[in-house]
C-alpha cells in the first residue's frame, strides 16, 4: 500500500476556525493560518510545510508558489491577516499614531534624520509623493502632424537595433520587428 501524501489526505473541505465551511481543502487552509499568522517569517514554502504538505523542500516550495497565485488562497490569507492584526492590536490609527509619536519625540531629542523618516512615511500614507502626471488633451485633440513629430523625437532617443524594430511596426514588417534587425 503506498503511501499517502499529504496533498491525498486533503479532498475534505475545511471548517475553518470559527466552524464555516471554505472552498478550500483543509491542508491549504492550513497552509493560509501559518502563512497570515507569521510563524513562519511568511515564508511559503515553511508554511506548507507546517500545513503537512509532503514531499520534501523542492515540493513544498513549489506548492506554496501555486497557491499563493491561487485568488481564493490570496483572499483567505489577506481575511486571516486582517484577523491577526486586529487581534494584534494593529491598524491604520495605531501605526499613524506610533508615528507621529516617534516623530514627536526624535524631534524633542535632536534625532532629526529620525524625524524626517517617521515624516515621509506620514506623507507617504497620505499619497503626498507620487508623481502625478496632468494630461491636458487627449490623443484624438492631438493632430497627425504633431504624432509623427513625437515618433521622430522618439526614434532619435532609442538604440540602433531598436530603432530598426520600431520602423519595421510602423512599415508593418512584423519579422523584422521581432527580430530587432
Amino acid at each position: 500500500m503506498a503511501k499517502k501524501t499529504g496533498e491525498n489526505l486533503a479532498p475534505r473541505r475545511a471548517a475553518n476556525i470559527s466552524g464555516r465551511r471554505s472552498d478550500l481543502t483543509e491542508l491549504q487552509y492550513r497552509f493560509c493560518e501559518y502563512f497570515a499568522a507569521g510563524d513562519t517569517q511568511g515564508r511559503a514554502r515553511d508554511s506548507a510545510v507546517k500545513a503537512g504538505y509532503q514531499g520534501g523542500p523542492k515540493v513544498a516550495s513549489a506548492r506554496a508558489t501555486e497557491m499563493l497565485a491561487m485568488p481564493k488562497i490570496q483572499e483567505q490569507i489577506r481575511k486571516l491577516q486582517i484577523k491577526v492584526n486586529r487581534k494584534q492590536g494593529v491598524t491604520v490609527d495605531s501605526i499613524l499614531n506610533d508615528l507621529k509619536r516617534l516623530q514627536q519625540k526624535a524631534e524633542d531629542e535632536g534625532n532629526y534624520p529620525s524625524a524626517l523618516k517617521a515624516t515621509e512615511l506620514l506623507g507617504k500614507h497620505l499619497a503626498m509623493f507620487t508623481d502625478r502626471i496632468e494630461h491636458v488633451r487627449s490623443i484624438e485633440e492631438v493632430s497627425t502632424e504633431e504624432l509623427l513629430g513625437l515618433v521622430s523625437e522618439l526614434r532619435a532617443k532609442l538604440e540602433p537595433a531598436t530603432k530598426d524594430a520600431l520602423t519595421g511596426l510602423l512599415r508593418g514588417d512584423r519579422q523584422r520587428a521581432q527580430s530587432g534587425s
